[in-house]
């Protein structure tokens, strides 16, 4: 599904499964990393925003420019699609119209956070961030400036946060039960 001469990270199945979206450096004026020359935090120095079908064809750009996009979501109607980018120098969160009719525009909120997942309505965005020193997961309105660590992640460090497709579990990685 996507080109061997370049790097491609982060898939994500829109919520229907008919879409992929991915971040990938094959736009990138700098050298393109492979699996081998993944770097130590496994990022590329920048990297753009693609969607394809899930059946494949030609994918489409979403972002472009001098930035890390990266970590993609689609909200549950497949109509945007959110991502951490290091645009404004800062690591953010960022929103797109996933049919490319629209420039990327920042979501109203600040500090460290890393990949974002909607809520089934499509209102709410689970992310980790660092809270104390520690990765975190965390809730926050799509519109809103506040996040509100979640009660039940009290220890260790969080990753990952995924909605199940009932909107019952929030399913997360954590290294909470080491001392």
């Amino acid at each position: 599904m996507t080109s061997s001469d370049s790097g491609a990270r982060h898939p994500v199945f829109s919520w229907d499964g008919s879409r992929v979206a991915f971040s990938s450096d094959r736009k990138s004026p700098g050298a393109k990393q492979s699996v081998e020359d993944i770097t130590p935090l496994g990022l590329p120095v920048d990297g753009d925003l693609f969607v394809i079908d899930a059946s494949g064809g030609q994918s489409v750009q979403f972002t472009e420019g001098p930035y890390l996009d990266q970590r993609p979501c689609f909200s549950p109607d497949g109509s945007t699609i959110v991502f951490v980018s290091n645009r404004e120098d800062r690591l953010g969160l960022w929103s797109v119209p996933s049919d490319g009719t629209a420039d990327p525009q920042p979501l109203p909120n600040t500090g460290f956070v890393y990949r974002p997942w909607f809520s089934t309505d499509g209102r709410t965005l689970f992310l980790f961030r660092d809270v104390d020193g520690r990765h975190q997961i965390c809730r926050i309105g799509v519109s809103d400036t506040e996040f509100e660590p979640l009660r039940n992640d009290d220890r260790g460090r969080s990753h990952g946060p995924f909605v199940d497709p009932n909107g019952k579990v929030l399913l997360f990685h954590s290294t909470r039960t080491q001392s």
